[in-house]
């Protein structure tokens, strides 16, 4: 029943698809496009040209003042799979880019988005600027769909108005890596840039009903600046909007997922030590134990592997079952800071590795060898050792969320070496 139901969804997905690439095809043609706008589209959505910020000026320079620019080394490390590396993983320099912390000026801003609709025709979004190939896929709540440098974007939602603000919404907010590495890290330029303590920040309402996201605004806002929740099915104007580029880079999705490169995810270090050296101070303090388990018995059905047999393994070596999203963002500092040998299932829980101390070991449980440097680059940084086990030894063209198994005897053999040393 299942598979007929992802059969269902994946042939309506795929029709929704075909509608839209008409819809763009058409848009070449002025009369062609107002005759499909009124058949299919009824009005309920719009066509914009998404651009990046360092053509904002060429186009709309009326809309954009820059506050600060400054350069930033950005860094990544190559993930290990499958065996104990001889070495600790190292960083890698990839490229300098630029920071910007701009004004923006009569913007509209979605829920749960990346975009910021500058006016009828262009919006914007940072991560373009380094999409040169276009291998980006923009999965972004405020796209409905994206086709090179063109977006269709939804015109019916819940309209507000605020005259001025501090943009800390973002695409995945709901999730802890996103939130984190791509929305939280933007305060040290609000404390470095000393921007006026009246102008409010604009948050995604769901950071609000998560008590673990309420407490990381809670430690970062030091102003006490009020807090305007947006919700994922609103669209905000905004008369003077506080916009602070992309720090680190995540992208949304990629079009091919067999072309993911370690240097796609990068990271300016400074942002890293910026969340490290102000949270770690605040652990609870509270004991738990050095080896510890992440167990995804709470997460949802994506990438299950046969966690009962590997938690038998693991439990023989002294490992203890812990589900971090129980636990408040001060006790997560202390569970992770404090643990010498971590492992679990890829999962944003593996955030918290930025909390932990030099030498700490890491074990991920990952389908393939996808070479996604997300977690690999945080753990060079703060000195850990960190291995994925797959249970393919190759990259496939597979769904990356699909369940998986891994070969538990292959787990076993890394876990007395690492316990033995």
């Amino acid at each position: 029943m299942k598979k007929l139901i992802c059969k269902i969804k994946s042939k309506k997905k795929y029709i929704k698809n075909i509608k839209y690439e008409f819809i763009f095809l058409m848009y070449n043609y002025e009369i062609l496009y107002k005759i499909v706008y009124k058949i299919l589209i009824f009005g309920k959505y719009d066509i914009i040209k998404i651009i990046g910020i360092d053509n904002i000026d060429l186009i709309l320079p009326e809309k954009l003042y820059c506050i600060n620019k400054s350069k930033a080394s950005l860094y990544f490390s190559v993930p290990v799979f499958n065996n104990i590396a001889i070495e600790k993983n190292t960083l890698t320099k990839y490229d300098d880019h630029d920071n910007y912390t701009f004004i923006l000026k009569e913007v509209e801003v979605h829920g749960n988005a990346n975009l910021i609709i500058l006016d009828i025709n262009n919006g914007l979004y940072d991560l373009k600027r380094y999409d040169s190939k276009k291998r980006y896929k923009y999965t972004d709540g405020g796209i409905v769909y994206c086709n090179d440098d063109l977006c269709l974007i939804k015109n019916e939602y819940m309209k507000t108005r605020h005259s001025t603000a501090i943009c800390m919404v973002g695409n995945y907010s709901w999730n802890y890596y996103h939130l984190m590495f791509e929305i939280i890290v933007k305060f040290q330029k609000i404390e470095m840039l000393h921007i006026d303590k009246d102008i409010p920040l604009l948050i995604d309402r769901v950071c609000y009903e998560i008590p673990q996201y309420y407490e990381l605004f809670e430690i970062f806002n030091n102003n006490e600046r009020e807090i305007i929740t947006l919700r994922r099915d609103e669209l905000c104007s905004v008369g003077t909007l506080y916009t602070i580029s992309s720090l680190n880079i995540i992208p949304p999705n990629f079009k091919f997922d067999d072309d993911i490169r370690p240097e796609d995810i990068l990271f300016d270090i400074n942002s890293l030590e910026y969340l490290r050296n102000k949270l770690l101070p605040l652990s609870s303090k509270r004991v738990f134990p050095k080896r510890i388990y992440i167990s995804r018995n709470n997460a949802s059905g994506r990438r299950k592997f046969n966690e009962l047999a590997v938690q038998k393994i693991l439990e023989k070596y002294d490992f203890e079952p812990i589900q971090p999203e129980l636990y408040s963002i001060k006790d997560q500092i202390a569970i992770f800071s404090n643990a010498e040998i971590i492992a679990g299932g890829s999962g944003a829980a593996f955030t918290n590795l930025i909390f932990c101390k030099a030498n700490c070991k890491v074990i991920i449980f990952a389908k393939s060898v996808l070479p996604f440097s997300g977690f690999s680059s945080i753990s060079s940084l703060v000195g850990n050792e960190l291995i994925y086990i797959t249970e393919t030894d190759s990259y496939e063209k597979l769904d990356l969320h699909a369940p998986f198994k891994i070969d538990i005897i292959k787990l076993e053999k890394i876990i007395e070496k690492w316990t033995q040393l």
